[in-house]
């Protein structure tokens, strides 16, 4: 959609009278709703970062589902603004991802960034193949954090000539991807360091015997 038909967009659900009985309750609960002046703050964040006069309908999609859930969500907004909504939203896809997906998760999205760390476009192929020769891990449990991933909006899922490419769906969502990146490789790099104090402890012990 393009930026100057966005507010339109978010306040139907609450104009319109049919839809407006059944968005101010979510699973038995009151949802709230955005109102037009919290409308005009989302297509104002949205479209500073676009490129052109369209944006993102993923980054739409999960900012306005966010801020309906919450029981203040002019507050809310002020305190996350666009980032801070999808990188709560990203957390939370990873709070309910099995544990062991979740490092070949980290593993995947980290190459779908550039070297300039913006969004990649790769084939499922060359990501897979990529991954597990690099990060020797199972590809099966690749493909089954890739899927994760796709089901939870984290990345997009685009056949093009039979041949399936993902990308990161949001550029919103890069800081967070790094931050987990390194703690994935802090937490890597902690393993090894002790498996190497365990080998030195095993050494010195056989040297005194």
């Amino acid at each position: 959609p393009k930026v100057e038909a966005l507010p339109k967009i978010i306040r139907v659900p609450f104009e319109d009278p049919e839809l407006r009985s059944h968005f101010l309750k979510h699973e038995g609960q009151p949802g709230s709703e955005l109102s037009e002046e919290l409308a005009e703050h989302i297509a104002s964040g949205l479209g500073r970062r676009t490129e052109g006069d369209t944006v993102n309908l993923t980054e739409l999609q999960i900012v306005c589902q966010r801020l309906w859930q919450s029981a203040n969500p002019e507050t809310l907004f002020r305190q996350k603004g666009i980032q801070g909504l999808l990188k709560d939203y990203g957390a939370e896809v990873f709070r309910h991802m099995p544990r062991e997906l979740r490092e070949p998760a980290v593993a995947l999205l980290s190459r779908m960034l550039t070297a300039s760390n913006t969004r990649n476009i790769v084939s499922e192929n060359d990501l897979i193949d990529r991954t597990s020769q690099e990060e020797d891990i199972d590809r099966d449990r690749l493909r089954k954090a890739l899927h994760q991933l796709s089901s939870g909006q984290i990345v997009r899922r685009e056949p093009r000539r039979q041949i399936y490419f993902y990308e990161i769906t949001s550029e919103y969502l890069v800081p967070w991807i790094k931050e987990r990146v390194v703690e994935r490789d802090a937490a890597q790099l902690r393993l090894q360091a002790e498996e190497t104090e365990q080998e030195l402890v095993v050494q010195r012990r056989r040297s005194v015997l």
